[in-house]
């Protein structure tokens, strides 16, 4: 039978040497590993044996920026509301909802995407023109327009 050393004493802790209301200790070693060493929520919950749903709620209520770091549903629907309703840049409500440029590009392509995939089959025009609500587009009828119910025709058609 294979053996593992132990940690020494004041090293480190296990999920068994925590009371459960203790998160101080919790969020400073976070810190300290996840912003000074670069380690990430998984690989530190598989070191201390501390579950990884338990660490990131932690890192959540901290505001800690780590890895891999998924946003919260609050922040996707402020993202997608600055975008597609307030008409903000992807970088402005990035950093309104306090996320990358990538990723609120991600959402709002996927959203966009989604109104585009529920227009059914719609007779196209390959002609470029300017959409009011959706800008430059090549496919008359715009098809953003048609899936939410707004005939997007210009008027010389």
């Amino acid at each position: 039978m294979r053996t593992f050393p132990t940690r020494a004493p004041g090293i480190g802790a296990i999920a068994a040497d925590l009371p459960p209301d203790d998160t101080l200790f919790l969020r400073r070693m976070l810190a300290d590993r996840v912003q000074n060493r670069g380690h990430t929520i998984k690989h530190i919950a598989n070191t201390t044996r501390i579950s990884r749903n338990r660490l990131l709620q932690i890192a959540r209520d901290s505001g800690l920026h780590y890895r891999c770091k998924l946003p919260t549903q609050a922040q996707v629907d402020q993202a997608l509301s600055g975008v597609l309703r307030e008409g903000l840049s992807c970088k402005g409500a990035a950093l309104k909802a306090g996320m990358s440029k990538s990723a609120v590009h991600r959402l709002v392509q996927a959203a966009r995407n989604r109104h585009i995939d529920s227009a059914g089959p719609v007779r196209y025009f390959q002609r470029t023109w300017r959409c009011p609500d959706h800008g430059l587009v090549g496919l008359v009828p715009c098809v953003a327009c048609l899936a939410m119910g707004n005939p997007g025709l210009p008027e010389e058609f």
